[in-house]
């Protein structure tokens, strides 16, 4: 049997997409999802203010607003996460279609709130019941 703990993804210790690095300022953690997603993208990411590090800046800007422009602190916390998910589904150094990524988070994060169309077997924990 495979100890499943061992997985990891390449988001893993970002604030705002990995679940366990719950971040105290959302601002931060919209800012540090977005960079690093266009890091994620754009590749290394030059100490320049041109070229490749101006587009990987804009990439980021883009990301950064999606984040902000969320109604709640859940549905940032799905676009974060679907962003990274588009990500990893991106060859790094290839053109960026931002406007793409962006319809396909939204995606994402839609179906990661739809209710299941059967009724679920689950039970809630305690706390949850009483809470």
């Amino acid at each position: 049997m495979s100890d499943m703990t061992a997985i990891t993804c390449w988001w893993q210790g970002i604030p705002g997409i990995d679940g366990n690095c719950i971040p105290g300022d959302l601002t931060f953690a919209d800012r540090a999802a977005a960079i690093v997603c266009a890091a994620r993208l754009h590749g290394a990411l030059p100490p320049e203010t041109s070229g490749p590090a101006r587009q990987a800046e804009r990439t980021a800007d883009g990301l950064f607003e999606m984040f902000q422009e969320a109604a709640t602190d859940q549905e940032a916390l799905r676009l974060r996460l679907a962003v990274a998910m588009v990500c990893s589904t991106l060859v790094p150094g290839e053109k960026v279609d931002l406007s793409a990524i962006k319809r396909r988070a939204r995606w994402l994060a839609a179906y990661m709130n739809r209710p299941s169309r059967k009724a679920s077997r689950r039970v809630a924990p305690a706390a949850q019941l009483a809470g």
